[in-house]
């Protein structure tokens, strides 16, 4: 027999071969996740806190994070927000008031895997320049590019300050869609090094189609969410690839309050927002 297609045989049967290796993670401490948000409406004097906890759960499991459901949730120790009852684990309150140095407190006490904890975080309000909305026909260049629809989100930045922002804004969708999926945000923070007191034009480049919808929401916040999103954004786009820079913890402003839990997962913060669904239209 040919050596040649004896050595062929052995490699395809060799590599066809696979082990699967379960790899026994023991199980750490768990701990308290969080999204938590207090955001106020643009030109508005009172804004909306929502708090959603969760518990961290097994490396490999691939069900959700179990609720916290029960803990007592308190912003500035005055505010107490309410668990849904249809929604476990959210906690909402509305007409908080504008303080007059805007910082703002959060304080959790919940049970997590049966013993107490209570976390406390910090943020403070930063004041959004007034804001608007265009749209405009991008023309398409190239045999490979298409003419489509973009939108401009358009303010005065205030100078001799430093701010930060947050730009959200959902992917293309239409208003008889179902898929959930479409409609996921994508962040993006800015901060305004290089266009201090001046006109700024904040294109999306996104190309949409006529019938399509999407939903803008760009807030002002803090140097420290600033940061946070900074963190989160470079942790999802570019820490992924060859020569990418290695991902790293993302730490939160959520600091436990007892020995027997770390810093929970996630940050609060405090958002003076601008917010406006769009239609595109010819």
């Amino acid at each position: 027999m040919n050596k040649s297609f004896i050595y062929i045989v052995s490699l395809v049967l060799f590599a066809s071969c696979e082990t699967v290796v379960d790899i026994d993670l023991e199980e750490g401490q768990k701990n308290l996740v969080s999204r938590s948000v207090l955001e106020f409406p643009l030109g508005d004097d009172y804004g909306v806190a929502t708090v959603e906890l969760s518990e961290t759960s097994a490396f490999f499991s691939d069900m959700d994070n179990p609720v916290v459901s029960g803990a007592h949730v308190v912003i500035n120790d005055i505010y107490v927000l309410l668990e849904q009852g249809e929604n476990s684990g959210i906690y909402t309150l509305d007409s908080i008031p504008l303080t007059e140095n805007g910082i703002y407190n959060l304080s959790i006490e919940a049970s997590i895997d049966g013993q107490e904890g209570a976390w406390k975080g910090s943020d403070y309000f930063t004041e959004i320049p007034p804001v608007d909305t265009y749209i405009s026909l991008e023309s398409g260049q190239g045999p490979y590019m298409k003419d489509g629809y973009i939108v401009n989100v358009t303010f005065t930045d205030p100078g001799d300050e430093v701010n930060f922002y947050l730009l959200e804004t959902s992917r293309p969708y239409t208003l008889d869609s179902i898929d959930g999926r479409s409609n996921y945000p994508n962040l993006r923070p800015y901060d305004d090094e290089f266009v201090n007191g001046n006109d700024v034009n904040f294109p999306i480049y996104k190309l949409y189609n006529i019938g399509d919808c999407v939903s803008i929401k760009f807030s002002s916040i803090s140097e420290p969410t600033f940061l946070f999103y900074e963190n989160l954004y470079q942790l999802l786009y570019q820490t992924i690839g060859i020569g990418a820079a290695p991902p790293f913890a993302l730490r939160g402003n959520l600091v436990s309050e007892n020995e027997n839990f770390e810093n929970a997962f996630g940050n609060f913060k405090v958002k003076n927002v601008f917010q406006r669904d769009l239609v595109i239209e010819e």
